[in-house]
């Protein structure tokens, strides 16, 4: 069985593709490679036959609610039968009576504690436990599992919360004990977890992914309550903030992360992603050349200093870092793509077309390197019709990109379309590109 488990390195956001964002950590996964459900309604005919008295869900919460006005601590479980493995062909056959089993030793339980005990759901068991704090509660909790494990093939996982925690009100504490329980799910079966930060850090997950900001954020704020110095909390926090657009809470949160530990990389990445995006370069540069620092073969660390670099203009610079970053993340398309560009910028055609085609491969949906391989082509006087098709292809992705426009218009005064590059030189102007040199010398030329 496990207990209550020392904090896992869990933060609620996964990686991404492209490293438009931050840097954080991938949540655990659950380890107990389990399978199977209850028949819901076979369930709650046993539970109610063996147990007619019994409540049930918002009944059982109602009642033990009543029962917390009065008292100043106490305790409550929430226990789920575990699922069957998968390799266990005989363990589900009768999951209704395993659940009924159960039902028995917490009732034996609540009675001898002069608790109220109820199901939930047709999965899990409720318990409220008068006079119990979270040690009280856990060592309970380990009762149940003990004699669970006496069960053919059958296990319990079980959330714990007490009262008081925190700032939580007492009809919060059943809530917290259903987050312990999602908790325990990451250790797999037969664990019993008592409700804490890194619950909070779940359940914030859980808001994200639902796309609640918000909710991940006020999760998250309370989890640090709990916990000031989880570092895997504060950065997740940051994280959650700089996404909902407040970069001074993001910033001042990853400034906190590396106040409490120096050496925590994914802290001075994050901070300085957040002051490139408060338009802070050399502050940004800083933070990546200090995570760099403390471990050089980090693929987004190297890409975004690249990145810096090439906005700089110092392409040479830029070029070394892309390469250590494609060194380091050999599929990553967009590092073929700003490499493209470093060799396009160096003067260096024939390089840029290879990376150009290495980040199309990689990614068909790469307008900017389609656009950048059609001008190359046309300006190498190859493939006319491919440039002209890259080209095209790369504006109907993106219509909204000026230099696109412009470098169709470029190939069609090649091919003499001069009323067709008109157009697509005056549509770059309008989105900001420049090009009306071009459509003077258009003009010129018609007139000659």
């Amino acid at each position: 069985m496990t207990d209550q488990i020392s904090k896992p390195d869990t933060t609620i956001f996964s990686g991404r593709d492209t490293t438009e964002d931050f840097l954080f950590n991938p949540p655990l996964a659950s380890l107990c490679g389990a399978t199977g459900t209850l028949d819901e309604a076979a369930t709650r005919e046993a539970m109610q036959q063996a147990f007619p008295e019994v409540p049930w869900a918002d009944d059982f919460l109602r009642e033990a609610l009543e029962q917390a006005q009065p008292v100043t601590c106490f305790g409550t479980l929430i226990i789920r039968l575990d699922p069957v493995a998968k390799n266990d062909e005989s363990a589900g056959n009768d999951r209704a009576s395993r659940l009924v089993d159960v039902g028995r030793f917490v009732a034996e339980l609540s009675q001898r504690e002069n608790g109220t005990w109820g199901a939930l759901d047709t999965e899990s068991l409720g318990c409220f436990l008068p006079g119990k704090n979270d040690a009280d509660t856990l060592h309970l909790a380990k009762d149940i599992q003990i004699r669970t494990r006496g069960m053919d093939s059958s296990s319990v996982s079980i959330g714990i919360a007490s009262y008081p925690k925190a700032d939580y009100a007492k009809a919060e504490i059943f809530e917290n004990a259903k987050k312990a329980l999602v908790h325990a799910s990451f250790f797999g079966a037969d664990s019993a977890v008592i409700f804490d930060a890194v619950s909070l850090n779940i359940s914030g997950d859980e808001f994200y992914q639902q796309g609640d900001v918000s909710g991940a954020i006020a999760e998250l704020e309370r989890a640090r309550k709990l916990d000031p110095v989880n570092i895997n909390i504060i950065n997740s926090l940051g994280v959650c903030y700089g996404v909902s657009g407040d970069t001074d809470q993001a910033l001042n949160a990853f400034k906190k992360a590396i106040q409490i530990d120096p050496k925590e990389i994914m802290a001075y990445y994050n901070a300085g992603y957040v002051c490139g995006l408060k338009d802070r370069p050399a502050e940004a540069l800083t933070y990546y050349q200090q995570a760099e620092a403390i471990d050089e073969n980090v693929y987004e660390v190297a890409f975004q200093i690249g990145k810096l670099y090439l906005a700089q203009k110092d392409a040479s610079t830029a070029k070394t870092y892309f390469e250590k970053a494609l060194a380091l993340q050999p599929e990553s398309w967009i590092a073929n793509f700003h490499l493209g560009e470093c060799c396009e910028a160096l003067n260096i055609p024939d390089k840029a077309i290879f990376f150009y085609e290495a980040a199309v491969k990689k990614n068909p949906e790469d307008a900017g390197a389609l656009s950048a391989l059609g001008a190359l082509y046309a300006h190498k006087a190859e493939n006319p019709e491919i440039s002209t098709l890259f080209c095209k292809k790369a504006v109907e992705m993106s219509p909204e990109n000026g230099l696109f426009h412009y470098r169709l218009g470029k190939i069609y005064v090649q091919q003499k379309e001069l009323s067709k590059a008109v157009s697509a030189f005056k549509r770059a102007m309008e989105l900001g590109h420049p090009a009306e040199s071009e459509i003077n010398s258009i003009k010129a030329m018609l007139q000659l």
